[in-house]
């Protein structure tokens, strides 16, 4: 099987489970592969949304449940949540709309909010917000890299016996030039290298 056909028949489902885990680098991909037609963009977009969605709501409700415990036992987290906690105190609905622009912030955040007593209504509502936000940069970021990445291949097709030819004679002129250099080097030195 191909990977152009693996991605068409699994593209969708793969975009809807990997964004519940590792969101970045599945909406990036799968906007590239719009861009190549393997797959729709407006599904790619919906399926990261519904994903994430789901991926962040467990842990907020986690964090609801569980969250001090969890954060207690993982040093880690619990630094993060600290740093988190001083900024949510100030600009609780800001963070809500865009910790998930922050690398590392996908797990701790939800997690934390939940802790903290925010509704659910309240998160449920900027979080899809936020989600479509963060979907839609990430989907057009891989779509829009696509096309670039596709217009240079093109050209580089369409001169391809020139640029091989340039990188010969760019390969000939630095071996010349380390001959050259190599020879004045010798004659600097003199007959008995001294």
């Amino acid at each position: 099987m191909s990977l152009e056909s693996l991605v068409a028949q699994y593209g969708y489902l793969a975009v809807l489970f990997g964004t519940m885990v590792e969101g970045e680098s599945i909406m990036f991909i799968a906007g590239y592969f719009s861009q190549s037609n393997y797959l729709e963009l407006p599904w790619v977009f919906l399926c990261g949304v519904i994903g994430t969605h789901i991926g962040e709501s467990f842990f907020y409700f986690l964090g609801r449940t569980r969250g001090s415990a969890l954060l207690e036992s993982k040093p880690a987290w619990k630094e993060r949540s600290e740093v988190l906690l001083k900024h949510f105190r100030r600009h609780r609905y800001l963070l809500i709309l865009f910790y998930r622009f922050f690398y590392g912030m996908r797990s701790v955040a939800p997690l934390m909010i939940g802790a903290s007593g925010v509704r659910p209504a309240v998160f449920q509502s900027l979080n899809i917000i936020g989600v479509s936000l963060w979907a839609g940069c990430l989907t057009m970021g891989g779509y829009y890299f696509g096309s670039t990445l596709r217009l240079f291949l093109e050209k580089v097709e369409r001169y391809d016996q020139w640029v091989l030819l340039g990188f010969i004679l760019v390969l000939m002129g630095i071996g010349i030039f380390k001959s050259v250099r190599a020879r004045r080097n010798e004659s600097a030195q003199g007959p008995e290298g001294g």
